[in-house]
């Protein structure tokens, strides 16, 4: 497959706080945003942390505008943010 496609790769705790889901997200406009169809690249534990990359299932030659985000959605309440 010759298409390009985006790419996310983000650090969350290992293991996942409970309660605690990372949703990737779509849009086209940065307004409207819908959970985002994915394949898995990578997941690799490092220690406290996991690394994971994502690839967008959708090709940027299908789209003329394409933006992929990370929410972090919690039923506990706010999340601290990881400290780096």
């Amino acid at each position: 497959d010759s298409s390009t496609y985006l790419t996310l790769t983000y650090d969350q705790p290992e293991p996942v706080p409970a309660g605690s889901r990372y949703v990737v997200e779509t849009s086209t406009d940065l307004v409207h945003w819908t959970e985002a169809d994915l394949a898995d690249v990578s997941s690799e534990s490092n220690g406290a942390l996991r690394t994971v990359t994502v690839r967008d299932a959708v090709s940027l030659g299908s789209t003329s505008t394409r933006f992929l985000r990370l929410r972090v959605v919690s039923s506990e309440g706010p999340l601290n943010p990881l400290p780096y």
